[in-house]
């Protein structure tokens, strides 16, 4: 499959939901602004220590901390170390990908951002510390395994194509499950014949309703 075609698939299918489907707010402009910046910044390269860094890593690594810096100083502890290990797997991913000929005839992005997403959907309740927590990890390992393998004479790109596609499906598969946790939270509301809360991922992230399972 051609590289990139995941990111730029679901960035401007992101991008048309955003803009199209939620209700006009301050939010809504900010992400769809977000969005497209993502792949407007995709075919910029910035020096940076005789590297070449990608204009959307940059702004990725700024969206990310962003969202994760917005929490109290137990949660950041806890984000930390959820980070660290997600950027573990992430390299250890990354490594098996470059070894391994079998990954050249699998989807790779998905077997990533499948397992991924879930355990950040279950054991993280805030939209933007999902999102963050997802950004910050995949940046941090893609950092880190271009810091430990760029000697290894195989060429490996940093922060390319590839790494977008990855970024993409993961924010994908994370942004469907939290769809359908909304669906069945709208759906909870009808049948128990409280008033139905629309747009509740929007709300939560405006208002910092959300906490985190682990330090409440």
């Amino acid at each position: 499959m051609i590289e990139g075609v995941f990111f730029y698939w679901f960035g401007w299918i992101a991008f048309t939901i955003v803009y199209f489907l939620l209700p006009k707010s301050k939010l809504q402009r900010d992400t769809a602004l977000l969005i497209l910046l993502f792949i407007a910044l995709s075919s910029v390269s910035i020096p940076i220590l005789g590297v070449g860094v990608g204009g959307t890593f940059i702004l990725l690594v700024i969206s990310a901390y962003r969202f994760l810096l917005d929490s109290s100083r137990k949660q950041k502890v806890t984000l930390l170390g959820f980070s660290l290990i997600l950027s573990t797997v992430y390299v250890l991913f990354l490594y098996h990908r470059w070894y391994d000929p079998v990954w050249l005839y699998q989807y790779p992005e998905w077997i990533f951002a499948i397992p991924v997403s879930l355990v950040i959907f279950c054991f993280i309740r805030s939209v933007q510390y999902r999102y963050g927590l997802l950004l910050a990890s995949m940046v941090q390992g893609e950092v880190c395994f271009y810091i430990l393998f760029q000697n290894e004479g195989r060429g490996f790109p940093f922060a390319g194509v590839v790494f977008y596609d990855i970024v993409a499906v993961s924010a994908a598969v994370l942004s469907f499950l939290m769809t359908i946790e909304w669906f069945i939270h709208l759906l909870r509301s009808y049948i128990s014949g409280s008033r139905p809360v629309h747009h509740v991922h929007s709300q939560r992230v405006r208002n910092r309703t959300y906490s985190l399972p682990l330090t409440k």
